[in-house]
């Protein structure tokens, strides 16, 4: 039946110069295109960090010493001791950090040292945060707010004196001998070995699959950006932006160079938002022969009543179309040549060959042969629809296989990772000699939640 229909469109004038002139299609030829030469974008690595101010609290009452102020002369024979009576507490507010201290104010006698009336009273101070360009945290903090949560009095010759401004004024000249220590102490945070690991990561190979091959990503590091800062939710957020250049590779280089040069940071308003990919992917067509037959070859499937298989696959290059040389075997033997260009199905996410011709170069003596051309037809699809592959679940996985990998890397600060995929797809096939370069963009917001800091000592 196969053969009177293929009959019926060769009669017919459409179907009349492809039947008569080229039933087994047409033999392609030209020359081999160069190796693809391309010049990768950099990608930009959105990396707002998280840090809770329980956490810089908790380090900051690790470090404070008890006395803040000792042995201040208020009047005649009389001095100030101050010391903490707890921790201190902040609250993010917008751009400002605010915090309060506990203290306990003692008046003691000098002449004997004796503590002749006690009281407590709760600064409350801002502190204005920035960052240096050595990754430091930088902060100028100011008392906004005196409260005394006792009666400021001493007692003398059975006569009660109310000393609270006494005592303000005393506090007001001396915030200095506090907010000091507050900034010292806020000014040894540095980010610096957090991003350093961030780094180390993106030049250690990241492991793309972990079936049929291996892929790695490694990134070239060319630039450290620090944006802004800011309060929410009792959390100090720093926006910075990481610039490198990601590149894929079938080998992994178990080592990171040991010649990093960390770059310093630059301090600049941020233009855009979230993170922006750019990943190349070459694959060298010695590759996709090599699991074409694996997976592909001796398996059987069913055109128009012919039971099939393909018995081998070979990927070329010609011009700027790739050549498709299929081995067909079963009831029907062939070799066949299938032509026809990349394409990316933004849809499926699947890279697929669009066919646009093709060349049965050696055939049995089947009956059917050269004059059934809608069965050449089939066949070249199904050779094409063998060939399509996914390529979804690396531009989907793409920037959680990045971060990941610098949250695993954190090596004692505890990050948490959290992506927002907004736009992800191919933006270009390339046809190289030797290898196709498929090139992934990809783009959306992420967040660092930073769990545990530390102080330099």
């Amino acid at each position: 039946m196969r053969w009177k229909i293929s009959i019926f469109i060769c009669s017919s004038l459409f179907f009349l110069s492809s039947c008569a002139n080229d039933d087994n299609g047409n033999k392609r030829t030209g020359t081999l295109p160069d190796e693809v030469d391309y010049e990768m974008q950099v990608s930009r690595l959105n990396l707002p960090i998280q840090i809770p101010l329980s956490e810089l609290q908790s380090a900051i009452n690790r470090k404070l010493p008890k006395e803040i102020i000792s042995g201040f002369n208020i009047k005649g024979n009389y001095k100030l001791n101050a010391t903490r009576k707890g921790n201190i507490k902040m609250v993010g507010d917008a751009k400002n950090l605010l915090w309060s201290l506990p203290i306990l104010i003692e008046i003691v006698k000098e002449k004997n040292d004796k503590v002749i009336s006690t009281f407590e009273i709760l600064p409350t101070f801002k502190s204005e945060i920035g960052i240096e360009k050595d990754y430091t945290l930088t902060a100028k903090s100011s008392l906004i707010e005196l409260t005394f949560t006792d009666s400021a009095s001493l007692k003398l010759l059975g006569i009660q004196f109310d000393i609270t401004k006494i005592v303000a004024n005393q506090i007001v000249k001396n915030t200095s001998a506090l907010t000091e220590k507050i900034d010292a102490e806020i000014n040894k945070i540095s980010i610096e070995k957090l991003l350093y690991k961030t780094w180390s990561k993106l030049r250690s190979p990241i492991r793309v699959n972990k079936q049929l091959f291996k892929v790695y990503i490694l990134g070239t590091p060319t630039s450290a950006i620090f944006h802004d800062y800011y309060f929410k939710n009792d959390n100090i957020y720093l926006d910075l932006t990481l610039n490198a250049v990601l590149e894929t590779v079938f080998d992994s280089a178990s080592f990171v160079p040991d010649d990093f040069e960390y770059p310093p940071l630059s301090i600049k308003t941020r233009q855009e938002k979230g993170f922006e990919l750019h990943l190349g992917l070459p694959i060298e067509y010695q590759l996709i022969d090599s699991l074409s037959n694996k997976l592909l070859t001796n398996k059987p499937f069913e055109v128009e009543g012919e039971k099939l298989m393909m018995d081998s696959i070979h990927v070329s290059a010609l011009d700027s179309f790739l050549v498709i040389y299929a081995k067909i075997k079963g009831d029907w033997d062939a070799e066949m040549e299938v032509y026809g260009r990349p394409s990316y199905n933004a849809e499926t996410k699947t890279i697929f060959i669009k066919g646009f011709d093709f060349y049965i170069k050696d055939e049995s003596s089947s009956i059917f042969q050269a004059t059934d051309y809608l069965f050449h037809e089939e066949i070249k699809q199904e050779v094409l629809d063998r060939l399509a592959f996914d390529v979804g679940w690396l531009i989907d996985s793409l920037p959680i296989l990045i971060y990941g990998a610098i949250e695993k890397g954190r090596s004692g600060d505890n990050l948490n990772l959290v992506t927002n995929i907004s736009e992800a797809s191919v933006s270009k096939v390339l046809i190289g000699a030797n290898q196709l370069v498929i090139l992934l963009h990809g783009n959306g917001e992420v967040k660092l939640e930073v769990e545990r800091i530390k102080i330099r000592k």
